[in-house]
C-alpha cells in the first residue's frame, strides 16, 4: 500500500514571534532575547527549523533563546523552516540595540526623615529614550519599594543611605542612578499600626511591619503581627517585593522550627501567591524576568527553598491521602478545592489522634506548589520533594561581541556571556587570521547548549557545551575552520553541562550570580569506575590497562593509598620489571588526592598501562618476598579521560564531524577550576571528561632467579652417565 500526499502550498508562510526583549525590533544587551517560529500554512506537516544569527547557524529548534551581553548596533536573524517534502519558508528580522534612557537627573524630597513614617517623593526628569514612555523603579537596598511615571508618588523607606532608581523604557531597557537620603531609625514601633490600613497607607503599613519583624524572636509574635495580612488584597509588584522580604526576615529571625513558625510561613507564602494571582489578572506573569525585578525573583526563589525545607521536615499524611495528592499532582488536577477536600478527609481519619501535622503538610505543600507554578515560567526551579514530570532543560545561546578600534597589544581575555567559557589569545592570532595588524578588529563568542549527536556510549557522553569563536574586521564571513600555524588560542570551560545534574547543583548554579568555578560530574560515575586493589608482599606487582583515544589526556586519580607506591604509566607496551624498579614516579603514603597524567599525541587510539608496587629503594631482584609491614597495602584510583575537540567545517555537509585533533587538553593535575584547551585552529570547540574502569592485567609475583643445587646435581649426573656410555 502506498500513500500519496498532496501539497497545496509551494512556500511555507513563516513569521517570527517576539516573546521577550525584542519589542518594536529593539533589544537590550545583557538580557535574554526569546523568539519563536510560527508557520501559518504548515497544517499537520512535520517541519524543521534553522536559526541563523549574522549568517551563523545556531540552533535547530522552534525557539531561539539568545543572550547578548555586548553587541554592535544591530543583529540580523534569519529563520528557515522546511518540511520533509522539500517545501520551505524563510523570514528575516533585524534587531537594533537599545541603549536605554539617557541624560536626566533624579532628586528626592525631603532628603531626611524617619524610618517607615516619613513619606519621600522621588522625582526624575529630563530622561530621553528611543522608546518613549518611561517608568521609574525605586529600591532600598535590594528591595523594590515603589514605582512611578512622574514625581507624585510617595515611598516609605527602611534604614538606608540611598535610593536606587532604575529608569526604564517600554522595552525594559534601563539605566541606574542613585539618590542620597538620611533615615533616622525608629526607637519604638508606633501604636495601632493596623489603623494605617483604614486610612489607605498600605506601603507605610508594610514598611513598619518590616521594621517590627526585624526585632521578633517568637513565632507567636509573628502570628500576631501578621494577623490582618490575609484580609488585604495585595496586587502590586512593590507589595509582592515587600511581602517576600518580610517572609525572609521572619524565616531568619525565628531560628527554631516549630508548628507555629511553619504555620506563619505557610500563611505568608499563601499571601504571596494571592498577590501573584492578582498581578496575573492584569498583566503577563513573565514580568518577573525583566530587569527591575531581578532581586524580587531571587527573593521569591529563596522563599520557595525555605518552604520546601519545611515541607520536607513535616510528617506526611497517611498513604491513602498521600496517594490521592500525588495522583492529582501527576495528572495536573491538583487545585485549591482538591486540597481542601483532602484536608477534610484527613481530619476524619483519626479522631483520637492529632492530625494537625498532616493538615500542615497538605497546606504548606500546596502553597509550595502554587509558588512553584508562579516561578516556573522560566524553568528556573526544579522539584525534588516529589517526582516531577515537568522537568525540562531548554537549549540556550549566549552571544558576546567585543570590538577594538586598534589591535590590542596585551593578551586578550574574553568571558562568554553565560560565564561558562573563557578565551585567551595574543596579538599573533589576530595577525595570522586577518593578515594585518592595523585597523578595527572584532571578536565574537557564541556559547551554545546543544543536544549533540555523538556516537559515544552513555558512559562516555561528552559535554553538550559548544563554543564558537570568530575574528573579523567588518563582517563575519566565516565558512570553514582556520588553521593557526604560528599562534594558538587558549580556551577554558568552567562547567560541564549534564541534564541529569541533581537538583541542588542545578538550583545553586541558577541562583548564583557569580561565574561557575568548578567542573561538575556525577559521584556515582566515579564510584562505579573506581579500581581498588591490595599488595601483600614486597615483590608483588599490580598492572591495569585501558584504551586511550587519539589526542586525549589520561588522568589517573588516586583516592586511597595506605603505603608509598612506585608507579609506571605508559602507552603501547606493558612496563617491564626493570622499568618498574627504576621508576621515579611515586604515590605518597596516606594520600587521598594524587594525580598522574599521560597524553596520547598520536592520531590513533592506543593502550595505556599503569603498573605499581610497594616503594623500595632497591631493585626487584634484591627485594625479598616478605609480607608488607602494616599491610596489606591498599590503593584505589580511577581513570579520567579529558578531550578537546573541533568541528570539521571543511568537509561536505554530510561528513562534518568532531575531530580529536586541532585542540588539546592542557596538562593540568586538577580540573576543579575548569578544563583548559590549547587550539591551533580557529573555529568551533567542545571539551569534556568522563571516567572508565581499568582492566587488570595478570602479572603475579616477581621471582628473582636463584641457583637450585639439586637441579644442578641431577644435570651433572646425567652428563657423566652419558659420557660413560660413550
Amino acid at each position: 500500500m502506498q500513500a500519496i500526499t498532496v501539497i497545496e502550498h509551494k512556500i511555507l508562510e513563516v513569521t517570527i514571534e517576539c516573546l521577550r526583549n525584542c519589542k518594536n525590533d529593539f533589544f537590550t544587551p545583557s538580557s535574554k532575547i526569546h523568539l519563536r517560529s510560527n508557520c501559518i500554512n504548515c497544517g499537520g506537516q512535520l517541519v524543521r527549523y534553522k536559526w541563523f544569527v549574522d549568517g551563523q547557524l545556531l540552533v535547530t529548534s522552534r525557539d531561539l533563546a539568545l543572550y547578548i551581553r555586548s553587541a554592535p548596533k544591530e543583529i540580523r536573524i534569519k529563520l528557515i523552516v522546511y518540511s520533509k517534502y522539500g517545501i520551505y519558508g524563510r523570514k528575516v528580522k533585524t534587531l537594533f540595540k537599545n541603549t536605554g534612557p539617557r541624560g536626566g537627573i533624579c532628586s528626592v524630597y525631603p532628603r531626611q526623615g524617619y524610618e517607615g513614617i516619613t513619606p519621600f517623593y522621588p522625582c526624575c526628569q529630563n530622561f530621553g529614550s528611543l522608546n518613549g514612555h518611561k517608568e521609574y523603579w525605586y529600591y532600598a537596598g535590594s528591595v523594590l519599594v515603589g514605582s512611578c511615571v512622574d514625581c507624585n508618588c510617595e515611598v516609605y523607606l527602611p534604614i538606608t543611605s540611598s535610593i536606587k532608581v532604575l529608569v526604564c523604557d517600554v522595552t525594559w531597557a534601563c539605566r541606574t542612578t542613585w539618590i542620597e537620603v538620611k533615615i533616622i531609625p525608629l526607637r519604638s514601633i508606633p501604636k495601632n499600626i493596623h489603623g494605617l490600613l483604614e486610612k489607605g497607607h498600605m506601603q507605610r503599613y508594610l514598611q513598619i511591619m518590616q521594621s517590627a519583624a526585624s526585632h521578633l524572636t517568637k513565632a507567636q509574635s509573628g502570628l500576631y503581627l501578621t494577623r490582618n495580612l490575609t484580609n488585604i488584597p495585595f496586587q502590586s509588584r512593590s507589595s509582592l517585593a515587600r511581602l517576600a522580604n518580610l517572609t525572609l526576615t521572619l524565616a531568619h529571625r525565628l531560628y527554631f522550627v516549630d508548628q507555629q513558625k511553619e504555620s506563619l510561613l505557610t500563611k505568608m507564602v499563601k499571601i504571596i501567591n494571592n498577590n501573584f494571582e492578582r498581578i496575573k489578572r492584569n498583566e503577563e506573569e513573565t514580568f518577573l524576568m525583566e530587569k527591575p525585578f531581578d532581586n524580587l525573583r531571587l527573593a521569591c526563589r529563596e522563599v520557595y527553598e525555605i518552604i520546601k525545607r519545611l515541607c520536607k521536615d513535616t510528617p506526611s499524611p497517611p498513604m491513602s491521602v498521600y496517594d490521592q495528592y500525588y495522583r492529582a499532582f501527576s495528572t495536573g488536577k491538583l487545585d485549591q478545592s482538591f486540597v481542601e477536600k483532602l484536608v477534610d478527609e484527613t481530619q476524619k481519619l483519626a479522631k483520637d489522634k492529632s492530625t494537625s501535622s498532616w493538615v500542615m503538610w497538605l497546606n504548606s505543600t500546596w502553597e509550595m506548589e502554587r509558588l512553584y507554578r508562579h516561578l516556573n515560567y522560566d524553568r528556573g526551579l526544579y522539584r525534588s520533594d516529589i517526582i516531577d514530570p515537568r522537568k525540562e532543560m531548554s537549549n540556550g545561546v549566549a552571544l558576546e561581541v567585543q570590538c577594538f578600534d586598534t589591535f590590542p597589544k596585551k593578551i586578550v581575555r574574553v568571558l562568554s556571556s553565560d560565564r561558562i567559557h573563557m578565551v585567551l589569545f595574543a596579538r599573533a592570532v589576530l595577525n595570522e587570521v586577518l593578515k594585518t595588524d592595523e585597523g578595527r578588529v572584532c571578536l565574537k563568542l557564541v556559547s551554545m547548549k546543544l543536544k549533540l549527536n555523538w556516537w559515544y556510549p552513555i558512559n562516555k557522553k561528552p559535554s553538550t557545551l559548544v563554543l564558537s569563536v570568530r575574528i573579523y574586521q567588518r563582517e563575519d564571513n566565516f565558512t570553514v575552520q582556520i588553521p593557526l600555524n604560528r599562534s594558538q588560542i587558549h580556551m577554558k570551560t568552567f562547567i560541564t553541562y549534564d541534564p541529569e545534574f541533581d537538583t541542588e547543583i542545578r538550583n545553586s548554579l541558577i541562583s548564583s550570580t557569580r561565574s561557575p568555578r568548578a567542573i561538575s560530574f556525577s559521584s556515582t560515575e566515579v564510584k562505579n569506575c573506581l579500581t581498588e586493589g591490595t599488595l601483600q608482599t614486597h615483590q608483588e606487582i599490580r598492572m591495569y590497562r585501558m584504551v586511550l583515544m587519539e589526542h586525549t589526556l589520561l588522568a589517573v586519580q588516586f583516592t586511597t593509598s595506605t603505603h608509598k607506591l612506585q608507579v609506571v604509566l605508559r602507552t603501547k607496551e606493558k612496563p617491564s620489571v626493570r622499568e618498574i624498579s627504576n621508576s621515579k614516579c611515586t604515590i605518597p603514603a596516606l594520600t587521598t588526592n594524587a594525580t598522574i597524567l599521560l597524553r596520547n599525541n598520536c592520531h590513533k587510539a592506543d593502550r595505556a598501562y599503569i603498573a605499581l608496587r610497594l616503594y623500595r629503594d632497591t631493585s626487584m631482584g634484591k627485594a625479598d618476598n616478605s609480607p608488607i609491614a602494616n599491610g596489606p597495602a591498599r590503593f584505589a584510583f580511577v581513570f579520567q579521560i579529558r578531550s578537546c575537540d573541533t568541528w570539521q567545517y571543511s568537509a561536505s555537509l554530510d561528513n562534518q564531524k568532531w575531530l580529536h585533533y586541532g585542540c588539546y587538553p592542557t596538562m593540568d593535575l586538577s580540573v576543579e577550576k575548569g578544563i583548559r584547551c590549547t587550539c591551533n585552529v580557529l573555529g568551533t570547540y567542545t571539551d569534556y571528561l568522563y571516567y572508565i574502569p581499568g582492566v587488570e592485567v595478570p602479572i603475579g609475583v616477581f621471582q628473582a632467579a636463584k641457583l637450585n643445587i639439586l637441579i644442578i646435581l641431577v644435570y651433572l649426573t646425567a652428563l657423566l652417565i652419558k659420557k660413560k656410555k660413550k
